[in-house]
């Protein structure tokens, strides 16, 4: 399967900030003070974005399968290269 550049790390970076500004009204609603919150709120999202990078980071860095290539990305041979 073929994934556009980017597109884990794009939706990892809205996840985190989802989870982030969860964190913050969490950590609000619980007690804490304002930029307690937010401290935790920018943990999270460093957190969640270095997690989505590196997920993308290792779904591109393996190889990739060309159609009509052999194994390893060698090119096929040609019958001309066979029958000599």
């Amino acid at each position: 399967m073929i994934l556009r550049p980017y597109l884990i790390a794009r939706w990892g970076v809205y996840f985190a900030f989802a989870m982030a500004a969860l964190s913050a009204w969490w950590a609000y609603n619980a007690g804490n003070s304002m930029d307690g919150a937010l401290m935790r709120a920018v943990f999270v999202f460093v957190i969640f974005v270095a997690i989505a990078f590196g997920a993308e980071a290792v779904l591109i860095s393996g190889p990739v399968a060309r159609p009509g290539m052999a194994h390893h990305g060698e090119p096929p041979k040609s019958q001309k290269a066979k029958d000599e």
